[in-house]
C-alpha cells in the first residue's frame, strides 16, 4: 500500500437506489413536482436522522441533502447515496435503505480506500518518497531532442502525483486543486529541480518550456 499504510476501514461507496417518482415519462430524469422532491428529501433524511446521523445544510438550493455521522458523510441523491463510510457499516446502511417505501435499494458499488491521516502524516509519507518522486518528475520531462520542450506543467506533474496521492478523509474530493498540499509539495520539488539545473527552461512560442537536462542526468 502507498507509504506503507495499513488497509483502511473507510471506503468510497455508491449505494444505488431506484426512485420511481424521479423518472418522469415526459421529461426523463427528474421530479415532476416540487412536492415529490420534498417528499424524497424528507423521507430519506429521516431514515438517517433516526439512525443517529445529522443533516448538513444544503450548499445550493437545487442540490441534495448530505448527512454526516462522525467522520462518515453521504450525499442523498435519488439515484445513489454516495460518499465515505466505515466498511463495517455498509451492510447496516444497505438495510437502512431497504426500509423505504418510495425508493428501492438495488446494489452497492465499493470503490477506493480512504485513509484517516493528518496533513502532517501525509507530508511525512510524501517526503519519505522524495527521491522516487523527483526521479519520476525527471522521467516525465524527458524529451527526445535538446530543442524540444514541454510547456505543460499541470499534466506531467499530476501524472506523477497520481502515483503517490493518498485519498484522505480530510479534504476528500474528486477535484484536484493546486491548493492541495500534495500538489504544492510536488510543485516545490519541480521548482527545486529547475534551480539545480536538472530541469532546464527556455522561452517557446507556446510559453515557458521545460525538459530534463540530459547532460547532468542519465535516466
Amino acid at each position: 500500500m502507498k507509504g506503507g499504510l495499513t488497509m483502511s476501514n473507510y471506503k468510497k461507496v455508491y449505494f444505488r437506489i431506484r426512485t420511481p417518482m424521479y423518472y418522469n415519462p415526459e421529461y426523463g430524469l427528474g421530479f415532476s413536482t416540487p412536492e415529490n422532491a420534498m417528499l424524497f428529501d424528507k423521507t430519506i433524511a429521516e431514515l438517517f436522522l433516526n439512525d443517529g446521523w445529522t443533516v448538513k445544510e444544503k450548499k445550493f438550493k437545487d442540490s441534495c441533502n448530505r448527512v454526516v455521522k462522525n467522520k462518515q458523510e453521504l450525499y442523498l441523491h435519488p439515484q445513489s447515496v454516495s460518499g465515505v463510510v466505515l466498511e463495517e457499516n455498509i451492510p447496516h446502511i444497505e438495510q437502512l435503505l431497504s426500509n423505504s417505501s418510495i425508493f428501492k435499494f438495488e446494489k452497492t458499488d465499493i470503490y477506493e480506500d480512504v485513509f484517516d491521516i493528518t496533513d502532517e502524516e501525509y507530508m511525512n509519507i510524501l517526503k519519505s518518497k522524495q527521491a522516487e518522486i523527483e526521479k519520476d518528475i525527471l522521467v516525465v520531462y524527458k524529451t527526445k531532442r535538446r530543442n524540444l520542450y514541454i510547456t505543460d506543467t499541470w499534466t506531467p506533474l499530476n501524472k506523477v502525483l497520481d502515483k503517490y496521492r493518498i485519498k484522505r478523509l480530510s479534504h476528500y474530493s474528486g477535484v484536484i486543486s493546486s491548493s492541495n498540499i500534495d500538489f504544492q509539495y510536488i510543485a516545490e520539488l519541480f521548482e527545486d529541480l529547475i534551480k539545480q539545473n536538472k530541469i532546464v527552461t527556455a522561452k517557446t512560442k507556446h510559453g515557458m518550456g521545460y525538459r530534463t537536462n540530459k547532460e547532468l542526468l542519465l535516466i
